[in-house]
């Protein structure tokens, strides 16, 4: 049972439109919902493995989605998708740099005028951040619906921060920028808890992003690790010295989350420490998954396969259920109009995510069978876009900007080592119009869209 039936109810609303969820409750002011909000940078789900603490703390308490993806598995559009609870065909911020994305993009489009931030201040919560916001952010500018601001600045590489106005830089003093970020995030929730006040923090890390900068305190963790070879890890694509500076590389993106977990960690005993825990909710992510050799492929993200699409995902907090693994399809679209659902707030009508307030709760009535994917290189018509539906029976149907199609049954194959495109007819002409109204969702429409059952057969 989640916190909106937790807490005192003064109204309760049912949903009169199939797919939609209005606000259950409305909840009491003093005894809304602290909501903290964990994102890493450009993590695999199979990296929790590494993350003991997090294992502990997190998976242990609360509610593990096994199948969470990204609509764009591209950094700066993931995060738009956060902000503002919709597909990236529907935000406009495609890529991390500018003309078609960065930070610049998401101010263009009158964005900061209406995203979580605005709304979760408009609610009544002192709203925080630490870490990275935006690709491209550089400069003083404060972005509306922050009352605290601790922002990245500059290249993924630096050490400066934007401290409520005023750059500061962390070079030569700390091994990780992170630990800045999160030395930071527990003052926040120093200073915040005391008030009685709910607040919402946005603690977004550089790790594991490369070059993967870790503390020199964790230098000799994973010399042995080997760079994971599963069957769509080709090695005749690469050199033998270029899997060893991968696997270098893989160690070094291990050793880079140790300080996210610890992190958490402080995160949840500093909450502890002031009473709060118990009434916190604290939601760990990251922003699109990381491809480490597999498909003959040079290490990075952006692609349909699995390895980028996929992420982490796992939910504690009031009412949550414990040590409980979920299979519903999940996306990042969904955590905006979840974090409003849980503070009791109305999710405005043009998102295209859901709550996922009633799969924390237990196993609701109806779910989505589809998801969207999608990708824009450098401008519309480059062959390296493409447009994909993910199914919650394992199947993804892939369109490139060229035309070429592609799909696979990950039941069968769950490596995606086959493309069967024209094997299944039927199947592949119904993922076809699927797609097709997947493309081109709004609102409303996209939760219609994803509702919708399968009626071809999906086995030969």
């Amino acid at each position: 049972m989640a916190a909106v039936l937790l807490f005192s109810v003064i109204a309760v609303v049912m949903p009169t439109v199939p797919g939609e969820r209005e606000p259950r409750a409305t909840i009491e002011a003093s005894e809304r919902p602290n909501i903290v909000y964990i994102v890493t940078d450009d993590q695999e789900a199979a990296m929790l493995r590494h993350m003991p603490l997090v294992r502990r703390h997190l998976v242990r308490e609360g509610v593990k989605f096994d199948r969470a993806f990204v609509n764009l598995p591209t950094c700066c559009p993931s995060r738009a998708t956060v902000l503002r609870g919709q597909y990236a065909h529907n935000h406009d911020v495609k890529s991390n740099t500018r003309p078609t994305g960065g930070f610049k993009r998401f101010m263009r489009e009158s964005h900061n005028r209406e995203n979580l931030a605005v709304w979760m201040q408009r609610e009544g919560y002192t709203t925080g951040l630490s870490g990275k916001f935006m690709n491209e952010y550089d400069q003083r500018f404060i972005p509306r619906g922050w009352d605290y601001w601790n922002a990245h600045v500059g290249s993924i590489q630096g050490f400066r921060l934007n401290h409520n106005g005023e750059i500061t830089d962390h070079s030569g003093r700390v091994d990780t920028l992170d630990t800045v970020i999160g030395r930071r995030a527990v003052r926040f929730i120093d200073r915040e808890a005391p008030k009685k006040k709910p607040f919402f923090l946005y603690v977004s890390t550089i790790a594991p992003h490369g070059p993967a900068h870790y503390d020199k305190k964790h230098r000799n963790m994973f010399k042995r690790t080997a760079l994971p070879r599963p069957p769509s890890f080709d090695r005749s694509k690469f050199s033998g010295k270029k899997i060893r500076e991968m696997t270098v590389f893989h160690r070094n993106r291990l050793r880079s989350v140790q300080t996210v977990d610890e992190t958490v960690r402080n995160i949840v005993l500093k909450l502890k420490e002031h009473g709060e825990l118990e009434n916190t909710y604290i939601v760990f992510t990251s922003d699109n998954g990381y491809r480490m050799g597999q498909h003959g492929m040079n290490p990075g993200k952006g692609t349909f396969y699995e390895e980028d699409i996929r992420v982490p995902l796992i939910v504690r907090g009031p009412g949550v259920q414990k040590g409980v693994s979920k299979d519903e399809l999940a996306i990042n679209a969904d955590l905006a109009p979840t974090f409003l659902d849980m503070t009791g707030s109305r999710t405005p009508s043009w998102v295209d995510g859901r709550s996922l307030v009633p799969v924390l709760e237990g196993a609701p009535e109806t779910w989505r069978t589809a998801l969207p994917i999608e990708q824009y290189r450098e401008g519309m018509g480059d062959k390296r876009n493409y447009r994909a539906v993910r199914t919650d029976d394992d199947l993804i149907y892939v369109r490139h900007g060229s035309g070429k199609i592609r799909l696979y049954d990950m039941k069968d194959d769950p490596y995606q080592l086959e493309d069967i495109v024209g094997k299944r007819p039927e199947v592949e002409a119904e993922l076809k119009d699927r797609l097709d109204e997947l493309n081109n969702c709004k609102g409303r429409s996209c939760r219609t869209a994803e509702d919708r059952r399968q009626t071809a057969e999906v086995t030969n």
